[in-house]
Parts: structure tokens; C-alpha cells; sequence
């Protein structure tokens, strides 16, 4: 479970971690082939809209390992992943 896998690391490997999983999930949600998104870049940037941001934040819920439940605001204000 990722809360396990989490508890034993650093806290910058908790970020980096975390970080890794949102950029790979939101490059799948926008059928990106070549790897991560820019984490430098906002949602907006990447390309995200409602209907996506939904598609994150569903996606990142029903991975077996993540154990979280980030609320769908997260996806929807203007920043980076």
C-alpha cells in the first residue's frame, strides 16, 4: 500500500514518490505515450479540464495501492502536479 511505502521513506522521497504518480497517472489520462508529464507545468498547461481533472483524480483513487482519496479541487486549481 502506498501509505506504507510512504511512512518508510524520507520526506523528500515521500514527494518525489508522490510527484512520480500524479505525473504518471496525468500522463495517461492525457494519452501521453512518451512518459511523465512536466511537473513545472500546471494542469491548465498540460491540458487538463473538468472531464479530465475527474479522470486524475478517479484514476489516482482507484489505484489498489494508494489507499487516498485526494479531493477533486486538487486537480482543478492552477498549479503544477
Amino acid at each position: 500500500m502506498l501509505r506504507r511505502r510512504l511512512a518508510e521513506l524520507p520526506q523528500a522521497g515521500r514527494e518525489r514518490a508522490l510527484l512520480d504518480l500524479v505525473e504518471t497517472e496525468a500522463a495517461a489520462v492525457l494519452g501521453l505515450d512518451d512518459g511523465p508529464v512536466a511537473a513545472d507545468r500546471s494542469f491548465a498547461e498540460l491540458g487538463f479540464v473538468s472531464l479530465t481533472a475527474v479522470e486524475l483524480r478517479n484514476r489516482l483513487i482507484a489505484r489498489p495501492a494508494s489507499g487516498c482519496r485526494p479531493p477533486w479541487s486538487s486537480t482543478t486549481r492552477p498549479r503544477s502536479p
